[in-house]
């Protein structure tokens, strides 16, 4: 029997892929639940990829993407010297980047300007996810999952340099979720009654 890839897997409205950014949050919050918080990025990533593939999802891990960039003549230039990118997760068929973090403290900026630096450097790819398992416990705080969607839109704002140079800058739409809070610190830890 032959092994072929399956089709590209395209999503028929903006309704579709909000969809399966709240599956791949959903997925992501049973992670920490049955795991725990407080794990290692690389653990969260490989037990993501074992929860994905159940679901006939293909993945990729760690793929490298080398830096492609325009000069100031507008020519493509790609960077040597051990100069790359390396996604978490691809998810060739459905033509995603799946980003994840692990962190005390919510998505950043830097965070979502790196998948859009990807997604930039993958013209072939439309979407990307931030998946950012949130550790912490505080007096106002549990840990969670927060995901973040960046999809590429055909819509572009122009940059005008001070040599009036224009550069076109691709615009995205993104949307935010967040997974119900983890339970508290002191419903897991308790003291001993000391008599």
């Amino acid at each position: 029997m032959e092994d072929t890839e399956p089709e590209i897997e395209n999503f028929n409205s903006e309704t579709d892929l909000l969809k399966f950014t709240q599956n791949i949050c959903n997925i992501c919050e049973n992670i920490m639940g049955n795991c725990g918080p407080f794990l290692k990025e690389t653990i969260y990533q490989e037990i993501l990829i074992h929860e994905l593939n159940k679901q006939d999802i293909k993945t990729r891990r760690e793929t490298v993407i080398p830096y492609i960039f325009n000069d100031c003549d507008g020519c493509k230039i790609q960077l040597g010297n051990n100069h790359f990118m390396r996604t978490d997760i691809d998810l060739p068929n459905i033509k995603c980047i799946l980003e994840l973090k692990q962190s005390t403290s919510s998505i950043k900026d830097e965070h979502t300007w790196q998948l859009r630096n990807y997604l930039e450097q993958r013209t072939d790819y439309s979407s990307g996810i931030i998946i950012n398992f949130v550790n912490k416990f505080g007096p106002s705080t549990t840990p969670t999952v927060q995901c973040k969607l960046l999809v590429k839109t055909e819509n572009y704002v122009d940059l005008e340099t001070s040599n009036e140079r224009q550069i076109k800058i691709k615009k995205y739409k993104t949307w935010s979720i967040e997974s119900k809070p983890y339970v508290e610190k002191n419903e897991i830890f308790e003291d001993f009654d000391i008599v």
